[in-house]
């Protein structure tokens, strides 16, 4: 079976190449800590909640040789990917290793790459649609089945909390907006880092309802939300 795959704003089918093979999605390993007790027959395993990357092989076929130059550009870096295989959201991805060719007849090569799935989740397209609340209580509901990393924007002035899911946070001296990405750990303005207008936890969404509640001169906020799946 053939299936389209999309990598870095391009598909394998406006480059001319034919996907022979798509791998397979994984539940991605958790990281664990494991300690050995002494005198018992059993170890203490402590769970922490974070998850391994992991690699997927996906095989391209090749009909011409000048393809393969457009296959090496293509194929090299970091970027979303998609497959008809995993309809509704894609996979942050990186190309790691050599591009590997095996000649299967004179001018056809089948071409196999592996993609380091980092992190290891689905996301879904529906996260990344924006959600507007300018009233205060709202009620957020993680479309995924992991928590999920939003980017938030606060338009306001002054001093502001803002309450998700019971767990404050406190901006000080906004001036017009602040943006809060949770995923990078970042706070900013433009290009300025504004780390230091905020304390307390970069706020994050629970799979299910989130109660969203702030104080303060708040105009709007605006919230990227990254839905995600195991």
């Amino acid at each position: 079976m053939l299936y389209k795959v999309g990598f870095k704003n391009q598909n394998s089918e406006d480059l001319g190449l034919h996907t022979l093979s798509v791998g397979r999605r994984q539940k991605a390993e958790e990281q664990v800590n494991i300690y050995p007790i002494p005198y018992r027959d059993e170890e203490l395993i402590e769970h922490t909640g974070k998850y391994k990357p992991y690699e997927r092989t996906f095989e391209f076929l090749v009909a011409d040789e000048d393809q393969i130059s457009i296959l090496n550009k293509w194929l090299d870096g970091y970027g979303k990917l998609t497959t008809f295989k995993d309809p509704g959201g894609y996979f942050k991805a990186h190309v790691v290793g050599p591009v590997s060719y095996d000649e299967l007849a004179r001018i056809r090569e089948k071409v196999a790459v592996d993609f380091k799935i980092n992190p290891p989740f689905f996301y879904l397209n529906s996260g990344d649609t924006p959600l507007p609340f300018t009233t205060s209580p709202a009620v957020i509901n993680n479309l995924g089945t992991h928590h999920a990393e939003p980017l938030i924007k606060v338009t306001g002035s002054g001093n502001i909390t803002l309450n998700i899911g019971g767990k404050p946070m406190q901006l000080t001296g906004v001036v017009g907006h602040i943006y809060i990405d949770s995923e990078s750990q970042y706070v900013y303005k433009g290009t300025t880092n504004e780390g230091q207008k905020m304390t307390g936890d970069f706020p994050v969404l629970n799979p299910g309802v989130n109660n969203m509640t702030w104080t303060g001169t708040v105009t709007s906020i605006e919230i990227i939300p990254r839905w995600r799946n195991l």
